[in-house]
C-alpha cells in the first residue's frame, strides 16, 4: 500500500512537472525576518517586557504566599506555646505532631496555591504571546501575497522547504483524488 500511495504521488509531481511551464519560486527565512525587521523588533522587545512583568508578578505571588505562610505558622507555633504549660507530656507530643502535620499542609497548600497561579500566569503570556504572533504572520502573509503578485511568484517556500504562498494553478490535489480513484476502479 504504501508504495502504491508513493508512486500515485510520484505519478502526480511528474504530471504536475510536465503540464506547468516554468514555476516561479521565491523563499522567505521567518527567523530573519523577525530579527531583521522592525516589526519583529518590536514584537520581540514586546514579548521580553510581557516575560519581565509575569516572572515580577510571580515574584510578589511568592513573597505574599511566603508571607502567609509564615504569619500562619508562627500564629499556629504561638497558640502551641500558649498551651505547652497546660498539657501533659503525652497531650503536648500529640499536638507537637498536630503542630508539625498543621504547617506541613500549609506549606503544600502554599505550594500549591503558587504553583496554579504560575502556571497561570504562563498561559496567559503563551495566549498573549501566540496573538501577538498570530498578528505579525497575518501582516506577512498579506505582505507576501501583494510580493508574489508583483513579482509574478507561483510559489514562495520557507526556509525549510515548505510552501507559504501557492499559485492556485499548482494545486493538483483534485487531479491526484482522480488518478487515485481511477487507479481504485480499474482493479
Amino acid at each position: 500500500m504504501k508504495k502504491f500511495v508513493q508512486l500515485v504521488c510520484s505519478s502526480a509531481l511528474l504530471l504536475a512537472a510536465s503540464s506547468v511551464n516554468a514555476v516561479e519560486l521565491g523563499v522567505i527565512n521567518f527567523s530573519r525576518v523577525l530579527q531583521e525587521s522592525q516589526m519583529g523588533k518590536e514584537l520581540t522587545t514586546l514579548l521580553q517586557s510581557k516575560e519581565q512583568e509575569a516572572q515580577q508578578a510571580v515574584q510578589k505571588m511568592e513573597q505574599e504566599i511566603r508571607k502567609v505562610f509564615s504569619e500562619r505558622a508562627q500564629k499556629a507555633q504561638q497558640e502551641f506555646e500558649l498551651q505547652k504549660d497546660l498539657l501533659s507530656a503525652q497531650q503536648l507530643d500529640s499536638e507537637q505532631q498536630k503542630l508539625v502535620q498543621a504547617i506541613n499542609a500549609m506549606q503544600a497548600s502554599a505550594q500549591r496555591e503558587l504553583a496554579g497561579r504560575r502556571n497561570q500566569q504562563l498561559n496567559t503570556l503563551g495566549v498573549f504571546k501566540n496573538t501577538e504572533q498570530a498578528k505579525v504572520g497575518e501582516q506577512v502573509r498579506a505582505l507576501l501575497k501583494k510580493l508574489a503578485k508583483e513579482k509574478k511568484l507561483d510559489l514562495i517556500l520557507n526556509e525549510t522547504g515548505v510552501a507559504v504562498i501557492a499559485d492556485e494553478s499548482l494545486d493538483i490535489t483534485d487531479l491526484v483524488i482522480e488518478r487515485l480513484n481511477a487507479s481504485k476502479a480499474a482493479k
